[in-house]
């Protein structure tokens, strides 16, 4: 057999110089479009979910958070195991798959059984994006050298310019901040001017929810934080409709850092880190983030680099 392809091979050298150059031509067209990377993607498909119970010791989280959710997610379509890790106020839940194309229909089915888990009511779960292990593809830093801006306004800008942007580019799972400062809404209620009021805190905790979990994300150069601050001071309370500011003091304060980055070992830094989604075209998707940045650097004060 092997004697008389090489027989034929050698009796029509043009056909076979011709069946070679189509081949690689194919292979080049095929290797152009694939979604290239230098370090292969060989984790396993999963979605990983993090409950948050702070003040509660590792027995407790492991008895009412952990076992709960590894019970109620296993057994879902294409999932293949559950693991639960425990520790001190907190619980990290791989949720493995089989399959690549499980992820996007199996994020929605553990979204949707989440809802009806026996969960203690101050648990705050989070869910990971669809993630591949190596998609930390892309860095960048806000710096200050004049220090004229606070860290502050830089974080500011991050979280409600670069990060939204990025986040609308194909192929992107997630755009994740580092650094600087982030302030939170401290709102402390008056249980005198609740009573007077007749206004219970369950009120105002509906009041809350109904308003924050409605209001768009609004830039920076849109609205002030006075002004946020004068709409959540304004807030009706049901049944009464009394205003929030009647029956408690509101107010920023400076949030506990979640880390702290700089550039170069020493100016303090804002920064950025965008990571790709499986399967993402990553030169493409770099070349956007690239893209993007220059359109957006316009809004830049001028000492900001």
């Amino acid at each position: 057999m092997t004697a008389r392809i090489v027989a034929w091979c050698t009796r029509h050298p043009w056909i076979v110089l011709g069946i070679a150059l189509a081949l690689g031509a194919g292979g080049e067209l095929a290797r152009r479009s694939l979604s290239r990377d230098v370090i292969p993607d060989l984790s396993d498909p999963q979605v990983v979910l993090v409950a948050d119970w702070m003040g509660h010791p590792a027995p407790e989280v492991a008895s009412q958070v952990t076992q709960v959710l590894t019970r109620g997610l296993d057994g879902l379509p294409g999932v293949t195991t559950v693991r639960g890790t425990t520790m001190t106020g907190m619980a990290y839940v791989d949720v493995l798959f089989g399959s690549t194309a499980d992820l996007v229909r199996g994020r929605t089915a553990i979204v949707e059984r989440l809802t009806g888990l026996p969960l203690p009511s101050t648990v705050r779960l989070q869910i990971g994006p669809l993630a591949s292990s190596t998609g930390w593809v892309f860095e960048y830093a806000l710096t200050d050298p004049r220090r004229k801006k606070s860290l502050l306004e830089l974080r500011r800008f991050q979280d409600e310019v670069l990060r939204p942007a990025l986040a609308k580019i194909p192929g992107v799972a997630e755009v994740a901040s580092l650094g600087g400062n982030v302030q939170q809404l401290l709102i402390e209620t008056r249980p005198y001017d609740m009573r007077s009021h007749q206004v219970a805190f369950s009120d105002v905790v509906t009041a809350l929810h109904a308003a924050l979990g409605s209001a768009p994300a609004a830039r920076p150069d849109k609205l002030a934080a006075p002004d946020k601050l004068a709409a959540i001071e304004a807030l009706p309370v049901p049944p009464t409709g009394t205003p929030l500011r009647d029956v408690a003091r509101i107010r920023l304060a400076d949030d506990m850092p979640y880390g702290v980055a700089d550039l170069g070992g020493g100016t303090p830094a804002i920064g950025g880190i965008v990571i790709a989604g499986r399967d993402a075209n990553l030169p493409a998707l770099i070349r956007e983030v690239r893209a993007t940045l220059e359109r957006e650097r316009t809004q830049l004060p001028g000492e900001v680099q």
